[in-house]
């Protein structure tokens, strides 16, 4: 069984892997000058230090409902929270603000 799960894992490190450069790369340059420490700071807090409250939750879940539909819940959560971010973003509000701004000045 493992050897059909090879590839599938590989695809999935290498996504994490451009997920975390990219998400890093966009906090920077969204960041205010000389504040891009804090925010990669709290990134890292959100990112890395909330997972055992999510595992702490995911597992009284489990417990409480079983696998299928604790997972299944978590996952609508997941497509819930992504929408409301992409329309947030949609909106103009999704905090690249600094960005645009040093473009602008850049171009100017």
């Amino acid at each position: 069984m493992g050897q059909y799960l090879t590839l599938p894992m590989l695809a999935f490190g290498a996504a994490l892997i451009g997920f975390m450069t990219t998400a890093n790369a966009t906090i920077q340059l969204a960041a205010e000058p000389g504040t891009e420490g804090r925010a990669l700071g709290l990134w890292t807090i959100v990112n890395s230090g909330m997972v055992p409250l999510g595992s702490l939750a995911m597992g009284a879940a489990t417990q409480a409902i079983g696998v299928r539909s604790a997972i299944g819940i978590g996952g609508v959560g997941c497509l819930v929270c992504g929408c409301l971010a992409l329309a947030i973003a949609q909106r103009g509000r999704g905090g690249l603000a600094p960005l645009r701004r040093r473009e602008s000045a850049a171009g100017s």
